[in-house]
């Protein structure tokens, strides 16, 4: 039963969600959407949570790329995605996406700290003009008597005028202390968001955000001096047999075991990515084809060797193993085309029986220097 609203949004025929295009974000949305949705949950899931529905609705709109490719991978592999694994799809994607509500914090409280210093200077630069005034009717009126008693006077009014002007020039410069103690607050907490948008939450690797800056960085280093470097795409080899057989706390693990590996032994100024779901990236600037397989061989060993036991029962659970493909970056490369090439030796690598290498060598593909 196709979703509909002017265009296809999702087609759940089958049981199924399957997103066939996408509105632009801002576009005016029909209830049948809405509707639709929900009518589906209830056939599939028995009920509607409001993170089921929330999944669905932004996957339907296109708002979360991330989000668009774990469904997609799940339903490639034909899992079902219940109410808990929406509920993981949630947390990970959507719950933890508060960029937006954070810089919309952050402009408030940035308005807030300049208006206030502004008043705070308008106040300052009000009482200096008043100290100027009067040190122009002082020195009018030293210049015109000859008393001692009125210039012990006038002195008198100078003394507290200018003590005054202390005040409020002490006043000021702790207000301004204040407010650039709030500023620096602002800047560590844009850091924190910053760090936060580039991170995957469940595994505490770097994102896929994070891997397309990072490639961006080597393919520039690379236009301006030929620096090479090279790219590893791995693949958790049956992980649906984790989640199926053990649930998804024990996927949960295997995906922390191998992302554990991968940071513990990667070298000083490679990259370690979770790609989504059970893929992950690893990036190694300054490296070339050779010792990347090396690198990548030396992943396969170290995560095969990892045992997990069920905490309960002390069942054994089968080895995790990983498949990998690796390449090199090649004149003209880009993005896109870099990782189609790994991703190309990965699949060469699953269907060669998985739990081994492969790199773009074994496709045929010469790699120059």
């Amino acid at each position: 039963m196709p979703i509909s609203s002017g265009v296809t949004i999702l087609d759940v025929t089958g049981g199924h969600f399957k997103m066939l295009d996408q509105t632009r974000p801002g576009t005016e949305i029909s209830p049948d959407i809405a509707q639709g949705i929900i009518q589906q949950l209830f056939e599939t899931q028995g009920n509607v949570t409001p993170k089921s529905f929330h999944v669905w609705f932004d996957y339907a709109m296109g708002w979360h790329t991330e989000l668009g490719i774990a469904i997609d991978a799940l339903q490639r592999r034909d899992e079902s995605i219940t109410a808990e694994v929406c509920e993981k799809l949630y947390d990970e994607h959507i719950g933890t996406d508060r960029t937006q509500d954070v810089l919309a914090e952050t402009q408030d409280n940035t308005q807030d700290i300049l208006q206030t210093v502004l008043k705070d200077v308008l106040d300052a630069g009000g009482a200096a003009s008043s100290y100027g005034n009067e040190l122009n009717a002082v020195s009018a009126e030293l210049g015109d008597t000859n008393d001692v008693s009125k210039i012990r006077d006038v002195v008198r009014s100078l003394v507290s005028e200018t003590a005054k002007m202390a005040n409020s020039s002490q006043q000021l410069q702790s207000k301004l202390e204040s407010a650039t103690n709030d500023v620096d607050a602002l800047r560590k907490r844009l850091d924190q968001l910053e760090q936060e948008s580039l991170t995957d939450p469940l595994t505490g690797l770097k994102n896929r955000k994070a891997l397309e800056r990072h490639l961006a960085s080597c393919f520039a280093d690379h236009a301006r001096d030929g620096a090479p470097f090279s790219l590893i795409m791995l693949d958790i080899d049956h992980f649906k047999i984790f989640n199926d057989k053990y649930g998804h706390h024990i996927g949960d693990a295997v995906l922390r075991i191998v992302s554990a590996t991968l940071s513990g032994t990667t070298q000083e100024g490679s990259h370690a990515h979770r790609y989504g779901g059970e893929e992950f990236s690893v990036v190694l600037p300054g490296v070339r084809l050779e010792s990347a397989l090396e690198i990548a061989e030396n992943y396969r060993g170290s995560v095969e060797s990892k045992r997990l036991k069920v905490a309960k029962t002390s069942e054994a659970i089968e080895p995790i193993t990983i498949s990998l493909g690796v390449c090199e970056v090649q004149l003209r490369d880009n993005d896109e085309t870099i990782m189609q090439r790994a991703d190309k030796a990965l699949y060469l690598a699953k269907g060669a029986g998985r739990n081994n290498v492969k790199s773009e060598l074994d496709l045929g593909v010469a790699v120059g220097r």
